[in-house]
């Protein structure tokens, strides 16, 4: 868990040429202004962050976080330097003064450190109102289902932090509570603790879990542009004409939309899965569910190889083919 204690974060922007194969290396020296000149480690800093080539498209930033620093103003210089450690040719060096803050809430540009949070919230918030909304239909029970919706949120919410540095253990060393969180945890986790809590109070699983799924993803939707804005989730460097200029918290840059591609998905599928439950052609039976969950994972196996950590070849392999196997299974059912 990150301390409460002043950082700043430290951002150098250029123009790329065309075609540069070269990475750029940018050394941030800082050093506190006022009181008496010092060589304390709380009053000077010096880091050098490298850009690959691949990253080198366009107008783009590289952003160093300093934490742990002596509170005040601060004059950094940003020196661009060859992958060889020698002076830029064409990047000419700057310097600025700066003011530290909150280290939690350091960032570059392109980087809203609140906004993750607050859709997230929100979309889970229309999540749960989506679902009482469509089991009052079938059972006057809304009430139960709305409370159990909730106490399965509060799991999935440790969950997600679980599955995401069980699969960033070889280099996530943050606290539990400052480490991302991974969406196919939460749902791990949330469906669990909605099944047994339907089971517990005697309310039917499957019309339950087809009631939660228009929700579920109009709350994806909603949630995964906070992706971008909380610099998470990224996709690759591109000149494609699709791509937007997002940060990864390091380096922003043009990139592949990953986010907001899957937030369309996600529209795509909570239209047709209301659209199925609100004309009847469902039977209740959590076909649904299974079938739109199933298609949300193959849908992210496709996506994977336009993000920044494509996971692995194989992973994506296997568990795109389980999913296939799924949605075709689940829609046989529902058919016979």
């Amino acid at each position: 868990m990150a301390r409460a204690e002043p950082g700043i974060a430290a951002t150098y922007s250029f123009d790329a040429h065309p075609g540069t194969q070269e990475a750029v290396m940018v050394r941030f020296i800082g050093r506190r202004i006022g009181g008496k000149p010092s060589t304390a480690a709380g009053d000077r800093f010096e880091k050098t962050s490298t850009v690959a080539a691949s990253h080198l498209i366009g107008h783009l930033s590289v952003t160093t976080r300093v934490h742990g620093i002596t509170a005040g103003q601060w004059t950094v210089s940003a020196r661009p330097l060859t992958a060889a450690g020698r002076a830029h040719s064409t990047l000419s060096p700057k310097t600025f003064t700066t003011t530290t803050r909150f280290a939690p809430t350091t960032f570059g540009p392109g980087v809203r450190w609140g906004a993750w949070p607050a859709l997230v919230g929100i979309g889970a918030l229309a999540a749960i109102v989506i679902q009482a909304l469509l089991f009052a239909r079938v059972d006057h029970r809304w009430w139960t289902a709305a409370v159990i919706t909730l106490v399965a949120c509060g799991v999935g919410f440790p969950c997600a932090k679980l599955y995401y540095v069980a699969l960033h253990r070889d280099r996530e060393r943050r606290g539990f509570l400052s480490a991302g969180s991974c969406i196919q945890g939460f749902l791990l986790g949330a469906v669990a603790a909605m099944i047994g809590q339907a089971a517990l109070f005697g309310l039917p699983i499957g019309t339950l879990l087809d009631a939660t799924t228009p929700g579920v993803f109009v709350g994806i939707a909603i949630g995964r542009p906070g992706c971008v804005l909380a610099g998470c989730c990224v996709g690759r460097p591109t000149t494609s004409r699709w791509a937007i200029w997002s940060s990864d918290r390091r380096i922003g840059v043009r990139r592949y939309p990953v986010p907001l591609i899957e937030a369309g998905f996600a529209v795509v599928v909570a239209a047709a899965t209301l659209s199925a439950l609100l004309v009847g052609v469902t039977d209740n039976s959590g076909a649904v569910f299974v079938a739109s969950m199933a298609a949300y994972v193959l849908f992210r196996q496709l996506l994977f190889p336009l993000r920044e950590d494509p996971h692995s070849g194989r992973g994506r392999l296997w568990t795109g083919g389980v999913a296939a196997g799924v949605v075709v299974a689940a829609v046989i059912v529902w058919v016979l």
